[in-house]
């Protein structure tokens, strides 16, 4: 049997169309070679989901977006979404799915699976709940922020009002600078001769002095030399024989103390005080004598013993 031309295009392009349906749905996530079980979730707003968008369970595929469809008049316009499951996958009571969106829009459906031991039946809903979002997220940040900058502000407020009653103050410091800044200039201005006096008599003070610093180098040379002479006295051994003359004196005045030396006796025996004392005043009494009575102690030279007596008697005699 033969085919004409036509008959074979004509089957060729339904081969191609039903090739691509079954190619296109697949691409998107239909599997037409295992069973599926289908659920319903509703939401209130679904913002970009797509027919085929995954659904996941913990990050994995598990099934898609089979259908959604607007329920106008019912629930204030939610949307019912369709989900095609893998028929190994168990839904049990409890489950949610949550629409959710990454950072480039791509939305998903993540499966809270719920409780496995009481698994729901095929076609029952599943609560839906909406991710927050960015804007979300950034309102729940920036209220705490937004009321501490209100508190921020009031106190700022309360600053500046409290600032306005001190501006008066601050002008008229400022205008009280103002007026001694400009006497000073005008005094300065007054005495300038005697200020351009003063400060040449500094520097020539100044030029003195430098000079007496640059005179006092050598005596400071020379003071230091003399300190490292200091430093070279042995005065190790100066205080070596300094400690050995101490000691030879604490040995002299131990021996005075002792009684057994003759300036020992002097000083602790009263006995030789008073015989020397003694025979000082009889040597005291002799040259009394002798000053008196010279002739007594020259007799043996030129009159005898009588003979100064009786000259003695002559001469008291005359007294009488």
């Amino acid at each position: 049997m033969k085919y004409t031309k036509e008959f074979k295009v004509g089957l060729f392009a339904i081969i191609a169309f039903t090739a691509l349906y079954f190619g296109f749905n697949f691409l998107k996530g239909s599997d037409f070679f295992s069973s599926t079980k289908k659920y319903y979730v509703i939401y209130s707003n679904i913002g970009g989901l797509e027919i085929s968008n995954p659904v996941k369970i913990n990050g994995v595929n598990v099934g898609r977006v089979s259908d959604k469809k607007l329920l106008q008049g019912e629930k204030e316009n939610s949307v019912i979404v369709e989900l095609d499951l893998g028929g190994d996958i168990i839904i049990g009571t409890g489950a949610t799915a949550t629409l959710e969106s990454d950072l480039l829009g791509s939305m998903s459906i993540s499966l809270n699976d719920g409780n496995f031991s009481e698994p729901i039946n095929y076609g029952d809903t599943i609560k839906g709940e909406l991710q927050k979002g960015l804007q979300d997220l950034f309102e729940d940040t920036a209220k705490p922020i937004a009321n501490n900058l209100e508190v921020t502000i009031s106190k700022i407020n309360a600053i500046l009002t409290n600032f306005e009653g001190t501006s008066l103050t601050i002008k008229e410091t400022l205008e009280s600078f103002k007026k001694t800044s400009n006497d000073v200039d005008r005094l300065i201005r007054m005495n300038s001769t005697e200020l351009n006096h003063t400060i040449t008599e500094f520097k020539t003070l100044a030029i003195v002095v430098n000079k007496r610093v640059d005179q006092l180098g050598p005596v400071l040379k020379k003071y230091g030399s003399l300190a490292d002479s200091l430093k070279a006295i042995e005065f190790s051994a100066t205080l070596s024989r300094l400690n050995k003359t101490l000691d030879e004196f604490t040995a002299t005045i131990s021996k005075v103390k002792d009684e057994s030396g003759t300036l020992g006796k002097l000083m602790n025996n009263d006995s030789l005080y008073n015989n020397l004392n003694k025979t000082l005043e009889d040597f005291d009494k002799v040259m009394i004598h002798l000053e008196e009575e010279p002739n007594y102690f020259l007799s043996p030279l030129g009159k005898t013993r009588k003979q100064v007596e009786k000259q003695r008697r002559k001469e008291a005699n005359k007294k009488n």
